[in-house]
């Protein structure tokens, strides 16, 4: 039991001295060519949204 919570502290200690890891920085766009991005919110069963991105490539499709 003891190790598991000292293991659980040292984790938490951790991802706080780090700061939060949610922040994305500040980066260049990237340039996806003739691709297209689209970022949609999914509504799940549980009342949740999924974040995705879906990527659609250039052209009229098959």
């Amino acid at each position: 039991m003891w190790p598991r919570v000292l293991l659980v502290l040292i984790l938490c200690e951790f991802s706080l001295s780090n700061g939060p890891s949610h922040v994305a920085a500040a980066e260049d766009p990237v340039d996806l060519g003739g691709v297209r991005e689209e970022h949609v919110m999914i509504p799940m069963r549980d009342g949740k949204r999924l974040s995705a991105y879906l990527y659609f490539p250039p052209g009229a499709g098959p």
